[in-house]
Formats: C-alpha cells, structure tokens, sequence
C-alpha cells in the first residue's frame, strides 16, 4: 500500500467538526419542521414557513454525512485488514444494538395503546408481525430507522469494504440507489411502470454514502484534481447551485401535489448532488477550518463536550422536543427562536448531565450511547468565563 493511500483525507478532529454540526443541524431541523409543514398546506413566499424550508433544505446533508462518516471511520481502522468475523460483530454489532434496544423500549411506552389493539389472541400471527415491522422497519421513534440501517451496514461491511475501494463499485452503489431516489419514480411512472415500495429504513437507500466514506478512505487522493480546478468562489457557487436546485425540486414538488414525507425526504437526486457540493466546500475551506476553529481554544469545547455526545443528542433530542413543543406550542417568530435554543440547549445539558449521574456505571452509559471518558466541568462550553467571573469575585 502506498504511504498516499495511508494518509487520511479527514483528520480526527474533521470528523468530529462534521459530526457535531451535523448534530446540532438535525435538531434544528426537526425544531423547524412545524413552519416546513405550515409553508407546504400555505405555500406563502416570504414567510416564516418559508424561510424554515429553506433551512430544511439547507441541512440535507446531515444524514448522509453521518452515513459516510460511518463508512470512512469503520474503513480506516481496518486498512491494514479485517480482524475475525466473530471478533468484529462482537465489538462493533452492540454499539448500534443495545442503544436501539434500550431506547426502544424507553420509547415504548408512547404506542402502548397501539400494541394494545394489536389481535394478539385472535390473529397472534399478525399481530407479531405488525409489532416487529413497528419495531424493526419503523422505529418506535421517527430517527431510529438511522440506527437500523447502521446496523445492516455493520453487519455487511467486513464483505463489502475492500471492494469498495474501486471506482466502479463506487459507480454500481450510485447507480443502485438513484434507482430508488426520486424523479426516478416520475421517469417511470411515465411508461406506466411502478416502482415496488420498499422500507425507507433499508440499506439500499443510502449504501452509496457508505460506499462513498470507504472509497475515500482507502483513495484519499480522489479528490485532489476537482479541488485544485475549483477556485474557492467557484467552489462556493456550485454549492448554492445545488442548494437552488434543492429549493426548487422542493417547490415543485408540492406544486405537483406531491406528499411533504416524499418531497422533503434524504432520497432525491438533488440530495447526493448537494452532498457532494457540501463536501467539496468543507474540503476547500479545511485550513481555514484548521487554523481558526480546531486550533482555536475557544472552540476546544465542540472536541471535548459536544462531539462525544452527538449520537445520545441525535437519539434523545425528540423527547426534548416534545416538552418543548408543549411548552412553546405557538408558532410565531419567538417560538422559532426559543425552541431551537431550548431544544439543542436543554439535549446537550442533559447529556452531560447523564454523562455525570452514570459516571459509575458503563454498561448504562454504552447502552444510552454515552461515551466512555467521565465529564469534565473544565471540558463544559462557557467554564472558563464562568471560571473567569468567579475567581475575580473571590479575590475581590
């Protein structure tokens, strides 16, 4: 292997960086979705509605980058080979199982009165089978299908991830999940065909963002020509290019009298067109990135006390969401505001907050997602003001 191919194309810190804006993102944009469904039955410009789908559409890359982070992590701990079979599933398999377990039956407890009506004397049958598709296809909340199609790519990695490395597999996971990504539903629609429905928490619809981390894992250099031809302004408009073209897809989605769920979803064309843009311009912008954000003391606290927590804030953020909602249930400029600060706020504190309360026990904190390294207060964002006021007061 050439010492090229051992260098990697995103540094620690790069992905933690990704990981915690693509975090912080996905509870914004679950925060706004109230406004996002107001401008779909509206459809009026220059609205709050508005401006939330334009936020919406802004953050479309969080899911896939999450996926292709999955995909370049698991890569790069194994280019030097694969350990055994067993040995692998036994370490990574409970990583995605015990936090879907756990959180499952913690959420369980809102479709009772759904498991309740199931006929479980009179068609136990079906009954079995509409709660292990609620559980397993669905998800007892809407943001656990990202832990089931985890845990499909876990278990078919350690067959997929050498192949994955050239370009014409690369090609083939691309071309196979355009197949199910939309217009190509209109496209075929138009001969009189139909494409078969299938579970949007199915591997198939997002393999090519895995496809895509392993690739550049093991081809760090792939992108080095597009970026040397792109200027960091050409860069920059072809990601608003991008994003037009999402805002518009969208507009004329809804205009078509398509649903929200299917205009709104990861799965378009568009979605992977501006996921690319997106990466390009982080990768045009890394050492800017790296001077005035990694390197920069006042940014330690998105490394320290906000990556570890990213995947506990991503499943634990909705309930938040809901006291929120219950809380702020209007829907006017200053709940827009309030509820993404109290939302993102009060997920972080409270992660912290079981990070400490569990510090004695491991086994919970795996299970809830938690990380292994015990919080500490100087790692908390604000300590050293806070630390600041409260020394000068004591002196004083």
């Amino acid at each position: 292997m050439s010492s090229t191919a051992q260098r990697p194309l995103l540094s620690r810190q790069d992905s933690d960086f990704l990981r915690v804006t693509a975090s912080v993102l996905v509870v914004v944009v679950h925060c706004v979705h109230a406004w996002v469904e107001q401008f779909y039955a509206t459809r009026q410009i220059l609205s709050l509605g508005f401006f939330s789908t334009l936020v919406d559409q802004c953050v479309r890359f969080t899911v896939p980058v999450f996926f292709f982070l999955s995909g370049y992590g698991l890569t790069c701990q194994f280019l030097k080979g694969m350990p055994r079979l067993s040995d692998y599933y036994l370490n990574r398999l409970p990583k995605i199982v015990a936090p879907f377990l756990l959180w499952s039956v913690l959420t369980s407890l809102r479709h009772i009165d759904y498991f309740l009506e199931l006929p479980w004397t009179t068609a136990p049958g079906f009954a079995i089978w509409r709660f292990s598709k609620f559980f397993f296809f669905d998800g007892f909340d809407y943001q656990y299908y990202f832990l089931i199609i985890l845990f499909q790519f876990y278990i078919v990695f350690p067959f997929v991830y050498k192949w994955a490395r050239k370009g014409w597999v690369l090609g083939i996971s691309l071309a196979i999940q355009l197949i199910f990504m939309t217009p190509t539903d209109a496209i075929i629609r138009l001969s009189g065909w139909e494409l078969p429905l299938v579970s949007s928490s199915l591997l198939i619809l997002y393999g090519f963002y895995f496809c895509a981390g392993i690739y550049i894992a093991w081809n760090p250099g792939c992108l080095n020509g597009i970026l040397r031809r792109l200027s960091g302004k050409q860069t920059l408009l072809l990601w608003l290019a991008t994003w037009c073209l999402l805002v518009i897809e969208f507009w004329v989605n809804i205009r078509s009298g398509k649903s929200l769920p299917d205009t709104d979803h990861f799965n378009r064309w568009t979605v992977i067109a501006y996921c690319f843009s997106s990466f390009l311009l982080f990768q045009k912008n890394r050492e800017w990135i790296l001077v005035h954000i990694h390197k920069n003391p006042h940014w330690s606290f998105l490394y320290t006390s906000m990556a570890p927590y990213a995947f506990f804030v991503y499943l634990f953020h909705t309930n938040v969401l809901r006291v929120v909602d219950f809380l702020f249930w209007e829907v006017g400029i200053w709940n827009f505001t309030t509820r993404i600060l109290w939302v993102v706020i009060g997920s972080y504190a409270l992660a912290w907050l079981a990070q400490w309360l569990l510090q004695d026990y491991p086994r919970l904190r795996f299970a809830l997602s938690l990380p292994k390294p015990v919080l500490k207060a100087e790692d908390l964002p604000g300590y050293p003001w806070f630390a600041a006021r409260f020394n000068r007061r004591r002196n004083s």
